[in-house]
């Protein structure tokens, strides 16, 4: 597992250790948060 961290318009959204598949579900569904135009930065380590 690596730890994540994602990063929205306003700063943090969520940090944890996931597995990659469901780091990537949690980043599908920040992006969504964050509306149309809008990114997530994803910090892994």
């Amino acid at each position: 597992m690596n730890t994540y961290i994602f990063l929205g318009k306003y700063g943090e959204i969520e940090r944890g250790e996931y597995p990659d598949a469901t780091a990537a579900r949690l980043r599908a569904e920040a992006l969504a948060l964050q509306g149309p135009g809008k990114s997530v930065e994803v910090a892994r380590w």
